[in-house]
């Protein structure tokens, strides 16, 4: 699905494999619990949303039982132990090629429009160069997060190092 796509559209494909049709919603939950019911005209709810919010397609009386994830509040684990298994020149191309296709989505026009704002040309969205952008923040917060919870101090060198690396990739 294209990254502008409406809410409406989003439930209307969902709700094709459901038995029962209609009365279906989305709803943004946070990790601290907070929801929010999406409107059927909204669009590129996926750049809007935070690190840890997750979003749910369910009917209205099940959004009442819904509740944060455990791993919405705080990781539990780190991944060391997996990323120890590939090289740092393996894990910087694999998010190298995802950059690189969210990057050939942003159009030129976009950049115009989020430097110059409300001077740029009328209609049309930044949704591509906001996800974009977003990512980045994701592979900070994933970073960071995998260094604090590796609780070896060997370790955890071992791992600064492999994250130097890649960067350096």
């Amino acid at each position: 699905m294209p990254v502008d796509t409406s809410v409406q559209d989003l439930i209307s494909i969902l709700e094709e494999d459901c038995v029962d049709q209609g009365g279906h919603v989305m709803v943004q939950l946070s990790s601290a619990g907070d929801m929010v019911e999406l409107r059927p005209n909204d669009r590129c709810v996926y750049t809007s949303m935070g690190l840890n919010d997750r979003l749910y397609f369910c009917t209205r009386e099940q959004r009442e039982t819904l509740a944060p994830h455990p791993e919405q509040q705080q990781p539990s684990s780190g991944t060391h132990t997996t990323l120890e298994v590939f090289s740092s020149k393996e894990l910087a191309n694999h998010l190298t090629e995802y950059d690189w296709e969210l990057f050939n989505c942003v159009h030129e026009v976009e950049l115009i429009r989020y430097i110059f704002g409300e001077r740029a040309p009328a209609g049309g969205t930044t949704a591509n160069l906001e996800r974009y952008l977003q990512r980045f923040n994701t592979i900070q917060y994933w970073t960071a997060t995998e260094i604090c919870l590796c609780l070896d101090l060997g370790k955890r060198t071992l791992l600064l190092k492999k994250f130097i690396k890649m960067a350096a990739w």
